[in-house]
């Protein structure tokens, strides 16, 4: 062997090597991504186990009373449903932040969105939103008031119930998400 062909074998070997390591970078890059991901579906879900635990009976009462068809609130209550109502609204902006940019997958932002349908069967959703929107990002905002334009005046007051199936938030999947 001529010290040309070692030159030409080493050559070989360096760009095999290049190669493995490329290969090797995009499998890391492919399980960061993976593992960021199940992460942010964590962190959102995390956010309302969290919300749910710290409510109270008082919470639980005006909650119910919310629910009821025609009930009027007293100021107390109206501002109490304004303090439970903000930790949801603000956990599902992160919750639309993580999906608009995909890292949040479709199936865990089907939880949100069908929670932003029971957040709006009330006209107190109307007022809540009217006085807070503001502290909103634009892209959350357009997405919340698109879920209180699109409601049916008949679900507007009374029901817990999602009025919808699960396959429909998906529709708004090429509203403002990248790819």
């Amino acid at each position: 062997m001529t010290l040309e062909d070692f030159y030409f074998i080493s050559q070989i070997a360096a760009a095999l090597g290049i190669m493995l390591s490329l290969i090797f970078v995009g499998l890391q890059i492919r399980q960061n991504t993976v593992q960021s991901k199940a992460e942010a579906a964590e962190a959102s879900h995390r956010a309302m186990i969290e919300w749910y635990y710290h409510q109270s009976p008082e919470n639980a009462a005006i909650m119910a009373k919310v629910a009821q068809p025609d009930t009027e609130l007293t100021d107390a209550e109206r501002y109490s449903f304004f303090a439970i109502s903000m930790p949801l609204l603000m956990n599902m902006q992160e919750a639309h932040a993580k999906w608009v940019d995909g890292s949040l997958d479709d199936s865990r932002w089907e939880f949100w969105d069908a929670y932003a349908n029971v957040l709006t069967f009330r006209s107190l959703a109307d007022e809540i939103w009217e006085h807070r929107k503001a502290l909103f990002t634009p892209r959350f905002r357009d997405y919340f008031q698109g879920k209180l334009d699109a409601r049916d005046p008949s679900d507007v007051t009374g029901t817990w119930q999602t009025p919808h199936s699960p396959s429909e938030p998906l529709r708004a999947k090429s509203e403002g998400r990248k790819s």
